[in-house]
């Protein structure tokens, strides 16, 4: 009847407005697990591609973010300075913020005053 198809449309269009609300609430707290999931579910109520899109750029950041994160985690277990140096250098590029910077920071500098260390010590016993 013209009630249903009625009916059916606005619980459509509903879940479609309650979908875009869920996905603008979570661009603004970069959740990643829970955007990317809020954006499978737009999709499947069908909010068109182009709703998406800053959903989808900010998961997109939000991974760059963790991989940069993994690879700082990485290069300060590799206790090598150039390795730290060039993570930082693109985490900085990339905008990393300056806390997530600045452990690996405090890791450089450790690892370049054991190397000075290790320098000294074998230029004093070299003598």
């Amino acid at each position: 009847s013209e009630l249903e198809e009625a009916q059916t449309i606005v619980s459509h269009d509903d879940h479609r407005s309650q979908a875009l609300n869920d996905l603008s609430l979570l661009v603004k707290s970069r959740e990643d697990s829970q955007l990317r999931a809020a954006i499978a579910q737009a999709h499947s109520v069908g909010v068109e591609a182009a709703q998406l899109d800053l959903a989808r750029k900010v998961l997109a950041e939000e991974d760059q973010k963790a991989e940069l994160l993994a690879r700082l985690e990485a290069a300060m277990q590799s206790d090598s300075a150039d390795a730290l140096r060039q993570c930082i250098r693109e985490s900085e590029a990339a905008g990393l913020g300056e806390s997530e910077l600045e452990k690996a920071r405090t890791s450089l500098a450790a690892v370049q005053s054991r190397a000075a260390r290790s320098e000294l010590e074998q230029a004093l016993r070299a003598s």
